[in-house]
């Protein structure tokens, strides 16, 4: 039971994460940017190459926007991001630390060209 009152809190704490953009830079990677949430002391950026497929964490930042450079021409990338904040008790692990998670965001997409 304790352990589902400190999820609810993290998760009140974080609320949900807004993605704000997904855009191309000008060497052809996939810049990802979005909003502040209150509390968290990172983010966890997952990417998939289907909007209902699987999606793997590809970065763990405390910036509010992320590079990615392992993109491919002519392939669609699906972004999504949470926020995380470092607790005792959390619901998973960021970077061998216990941690709680925002909801994710929606979710982006862009096709590189």
């Amino acid at each position: 039971m304790r352990m589902y009152v400190v999820i609810c809190l993290l998760q009140l704490l974080l609320k949900l994460s807004t993605l704000k953009s997904v855009t191309k830079t000008a060497v052809g990677n996939a810049k990802i940017q979005w909003s502040e949430l209150y509390n968290a002391e990172g983010y966890c950026i997952s990417r998939s190459t289907s909007a209902n497929g699987t999606y793997s964490r590809i970065a763990v930042v405390d910036d509010l926007s992320y590079v990615d450079k392992s993109v491919k021409k002519g392939k669609t990338y699906y972004y999504r991001v949470r926020g995380y904040m470092n607790y005792g008790h959390g619901s998973g692990t960021v970077n061998g630390n216990n941690a709680g998670y925002s909801t994710y965001s929606g979710i982006k997409s862009i096709k590189i060209k």
